[in-house]
């Protein structure tokens, strides 16, 4: 049986840490805006032997960059099947700014739809910015 404490994380917790690691989440405060969900539920999530519901699972897998069935499968093993590799990033890691804007572009933000488009815009005017200099760097 795992018995868990604030100072040592869960199998959730270890690849909660992890992958906040590889994605450049400094605090897990970061985690859960990207996410859209509770400071709270990150710190239990990572602390607490507990089942997050699956929507739950799907939004941190999404702000996490992994497989969102193979966070669903890895939640519901029981402790003797854990030991096998069980979840996989599904992209390479985001930068966390990337991550927020990807949350606030979705139709659940806290942005208006007026606001979601002005920020579209915003990136189609950086993105294209950048094209020139894209295809300078390409090779035949």
């Amino acid at each position: 049986m795992h018995v868990s404490n604030e100072r040592t994380p869960t199998p959730l917790g270890d690849i909660i840490l992890k992958r906040m690691k590889d994605l450049g989440y400094r605090r897990q405060a970061d985690l859960a805006r990207a996410a859209n969900l509770g400071p709270e539920l990150i710190s239990r999530a990572i602390t607490k032997p507990l089942k997050p519901d699956i929507p739950t699972l799907r939004a941190l897998a999404g702000a996490l960059a992994l497989d969102p069935n193979d966070l669903i499968a890895f939640v519901h093993r029981t402790d003797d099947e854990r030991d096998t590799p069980a979840v996989r990033p599904t992209t390479p890691a985001l930068d966390p700014d990337i991550a927020e804007t990807n949350r606030l572009l979705r139709p659940d933000s806290p942005l208006t739809d007026d606001q979601r488009d002005e920020l579209r815009a915003f990136l189609r005017r950086l993105n294209a910015s950048y094209l020139p200099a894209r295809r300078r760097g390409r090779t035949a």
